[in-house]
């Protein structure tokens, strides 16, 4: 990583930190919808098509840049049993989870986007991706309850 970035090693850890996870949660979401639940193929495509957008603004950041600052043997979260894990009563219940992780993750890279030297359109794209977040937690939440 270049010297003038390493100052900045901790914001990227959290940036790829939360990348990842709602990277993650997309996943999750787009994969309960188009293989858990009947009549659900349009806003399946919706959450694809915003993860992939998601995972462009990445890539337009750095993912080299996101790499350089990962210390994944050094992050005291990483492989600790999390008490409060638990059984997702039901489909709409793991989808609601996993909206809200998106939103928090979008949240917080677009704080830390202003504040790393050289992030472009990181700030704003990720507050226009986290809105879209809200239609979508709209579209999917409003529909279907307890499937």
């Amino acid at each position: 990583m270049a010297a003038r970035l390493q100052p900045f090693r901790p914001l990227l850890r959290i940036l790829d930190a939360n990348f990842n996870r709602a990277l993650e949660g997309c996943r999750v979401i787009e994969d309960a919808l188009r293989l858990g639940r009947e009549g659900a193929r349009g806003r399946y495509f919706r959450v694809k098509i915003f993860r992939h957008r998601l995972s462009f603004l990445r890539s337009r950041f750095g993912i080299r840049r996101l790499l350089a600052g990962r210390r994944v043997l050094q992050d005291p979260g990483a492989f600790r049993r999390d008490v409060l894990e638990r059984r997702y009563p039901s489909t709409h219940a793991m989808l609601a989870a996993n909206l809200q992780r998106v939103k928090e993750s979008l949240r917080v890279i677009e704080e830390v986007g202003r504040t790393v030297p050289d992030s472009g359109p990181l700030a704003g794209g990720a507050k226009r991706l986290r809105f879209q977040a809200y239609g979508l937690e709209e579209s999917i939440l409003s529909r279907g309850r307890g499937r």
